[in-house]
């Protein structure tokens, strides 16, 4: 796992160890140290108060960092060889990082952590600090905002399935359409003046 942020070290090592043994190990190895360096800046700062990125660009290279770089890799496990599925495939991986993050705003804000930029915070009308959640409101309006930017990487995302191999292809899609499901839901509970977060959101594939 690269969970700890240090396990980059033993990929490193299993897959220098197999290329010494005449062993053909096709794996890219900076997208790996990628994930896990920003895992382990995560880590380092487990604990500490996060208020926000400044823009939405900022947010975006966070989620490329932490789940774009894993469609990346994907790509090379799947044998992609078109150059254009590269791009499509970290954009699927970053809208479904804003996707967890716009899940888990209520679970993160009881760690004293915000993930919305400070942008999107005033452009929803909250403050661009701490204050923003006692304002919820304000907070499910930078939420919904995320959401469409998420729903423009999904949009991305599906144009790059048709590089991939067929059953990757399928296994891919399935796994966006539940992503997207998690923001339906959303959206859903928020029309009906119910608070998203009340309940944490899970889908199925047999919905």
């Amino acid at each position: 796992t690269l969970a700890n942020g240090v396990s980059h070290s033993p990929t490193e090592q299993f897959t220098r160890n197999c290329r010494r043994r005449g062993y053909t190990i096709d794996v890219d190895l900076e997208p790996i140290k990628e994930v896990a360096d920003r895992l382990a800046f995560i880590a380092e700062r487990e604990g500490k108060p996060v208020v926000g990125y400044h823009a939405l660009t900022d947010l975006r290279l966070y989620c490329h960092r932490v789940a774009g770089v894993v469609g990346l890799m994907f790509c090379k496990v799947a044998n992609v060889t078109e150059p254009r599925a590269a791009a499509y495939a970290a954009d699927l991986g970053a809208a479904m990082q804003l996707t967890n993050i716009v899940r888990d705003i209520s679970d993160d804000a009881s760690a004293g952590r915000i993930y919305i930029p400070q942008d999107v915070l005033r452009r929803a009308g909250c403050s661009a600090d701490s204050n923003a959640l006692s304002q919820p409101a304000g907070l499910l309006r930078a939420a919904l905002q995320l959401l469409k930017e998420a729903d423009r990487l999904y949009a991305s995302g599906r144009r790059g399935l048709r590089f991939l191999p067929l059953r990757s292809a399928l296994a891919v899609a399935v796994a966006l359409e539940l992503y997207r499901g998690i923001g339906s839901e959303f959206r859903r509970r928020a029309r009906k003046s119910q608070n998203p977060w009340a309940k944490r959101i899970y889908v199925s594939p047999l919905r």
